[in-house]
């Protein structure tokens, strides 16, 4: 998905949000492996970013592509059950391009239009190490 076409990476984004079970599975299997249950609430965020800690993976490595996707989709959908919002795809292109790349994001949640985007989270949260960063994203809107 090189090139924007929003209605290709809206496709891609439900199919895999449509299929939370088998996209998830890998990540779920860590989770339980470590004893933890992810189930989309705050709390399950500390356990992602503890998981993420623990394997410190290189997300331009293609053996971790896999755990990126995972996190970001998994880090999304606890956001937008959290605040009620709406997977979204940017529809200003020139903007998007320039800015976001076309990320997904959460939208929808907010009278502000507030936008959540849960790649540049996890990119941001594997660079500082902060803790409860993902939480603390969620919550200054709850």
């Amino acid at each position: 998905m090189a090139d924007f076409d929003q209605e290709e990476r809206l496709a891609y984004l439900k199919e895999k949000v449509d299929n939370l079970n088998a996209t998830l599975s890998p990540l779920m299997g860590m989770a339980e492996t470590l004893g933890v249950k992810f189930d989309f609430s705050l709390e399950s965020l500390d356990y992602l970013e503890l998981i993420l800690m623990k394997i410190n993976p290189d997300f331009n490595d293609p053996e971790h592509s896999g755990l990126y996707e995972d996190s970001w989709i998994y880090l999304g959908e606890t956001y937008r059950r959290i605040l009620n919002g709406k997977w979204s795809i940017a529809d200003d292109e020139e903007y998007y391009k320039e800015s976001h790349n076309g990320l997904p994001m959460i939208t929808d949640f907010d009278s502000y239009n507030s936008e959540l985007f849960p790649m540049i989270i996890i990119d941001v949260f594997m660079e500082r190490r902060t803790p409860q960063l993902m939480r603390q994203q969620v919550a200054q809107y709850l």
